[in-house]
């Protein structure tokens, strides 16, 4: 069961799409709903005029007023849509903020960041280093196109590894009931499995699930 969401804010583009999705999740598995902000710590070049302490200050007040801003924006949403909120702030990396913070929450959303460099700071595969820090689910929200938090068409990867198996077993909960999902292997011949995919389609179908078995080769 999900009873407790994180959601990553930065005052960018991407985060009303993503507090929409984390706020739906809230309402669909009646969790409290957690937002945080990363506040980098300001990296400065010293110069011999000693204005760097400065440039500091400046830095510092910008990320406070950002942190703010999502604050607000936060607790605002929350507050009419009537889900059980809760916010946080942290200082220092991002990936090292969001895999901490995810050690106490059920799954952690947050967003692809946008090719043209909106979310500024922030590395472009930023999801990808959290899911791998983070010691529980992640839930990345696309930039482009609309998002559904419905579920009911699924392709999973599959290569019979240990991540591939945590990753299903992280995710079982937002699949919605009767939902079709596709297990996809590719390079089957590579994988640990005798059949590759049939076994993960039977466990898949015991759960309720409608499910098809693919093998796929990546031809180089």
């Amino acid at each position: 069961p999900i009873h407790e969401i994180l959601v990553h804010m930065t005052d960018t583009t991407t985060d009303s799409k993503t507090l929409s999705a984390a706020i739906a999740l809230a309402q669909h598995h009646d969790a409290r709903l957690v937002g945080l902000f990363a506040k980098p710590y300001p990296v400065v070049i010293l110069k011999i005029d000693g204005r760097s302490g400065t440039l500091v200050e400046v830095l510092q007040e910008t990320h406070d007023k950002a942190c703010e801003s999502c604050r607000k924006t936060f607790e605002a949403a929350a507050l009419k849509q009537g889900v059980i909120h809760d916010w946080h702030s942290d200082d220092g990396d991002a990936v090292e903020c969001l895999a901490r913070h995810a050690s106490y929450v059920d799954l952690v959303v947050m967003a692809q960041p946008t090719p043209d460099g909106a979310a500024a700071g922030l590395p472009s595969d930023l999801p990808v280093f959290v899911a791998m820090s983070a010691g529980g689910p992640v839930l990345a929200i696309p930039f482009a196109g609309d998002v559904s938090i419905e579920f009911r068409k699924v392709m999973m990867c599959w290569n019979g590894s240990r991540e591939a198996s945590r990753a299903f077993h992280d995710s079982i909960s937002l699949i919605g009931d009767s939902a079709k999902v596709d297990v996809v292997c590719v390079d089957p011949s590579h994988a640990s499995d005798r059949d590759p995919g049939a076994e993960m389609a039977g466990h898949l179908s015991r759960h309720g699930f409608e499910t098809e078995a693919h093998k796929v080769d990546c031809e180089g």
